[in-house]
């Protein structure tokens, strides 16, 4: 658990454990709150959300390679990250991600 202030914490599980063999098995999880907030910008209030974010990586590895199935913002949050003033856009988070990495070395 990593605490940055009252408004926004995050919790990293990762582990990685032997499977078969040289083959390793990992899992990492994120985690992440941040409650609304107040900013001004040009003199101008303005508000952010609160957002729970939420983010899981499964995956195998072997010695020179890795393959992992990942999702991101699992909770397909769409809060406002960095409010803005009227005139202009909210930066917002992307929405729900999933897919596959691929890791080679050598």
């Amino acid at each position: 658990l990593v605490i940055t202030g009252q408004p926004y914490f995050k919790v990293l599980p990762d582990n990685s454990d032997k499977i078969y063999k040289s083959l390793k098995g990992c899992f990492y999880s994120d985690l992440q709150q941040s409650s609304e907030r107040v900013d001004y910008s040009q003199g101008v209030k303005v508000e952010g959300d609160a957002i729970t974010m939420l983010n899981l990586r499964i995956g195998v590895e072997g010695k020179h390679w890795g393959v992992y199935l990942y999702g991101n913002n699992l909770l397909n949050e769409r809060g406002a990250t960095y409010p803005s003033t009227a005139l202009t856009y909210d930066t917002r988070l992307r929405p729900r991600t999933l897919g596959i990495n691929l890791k080679f070395s050598y």
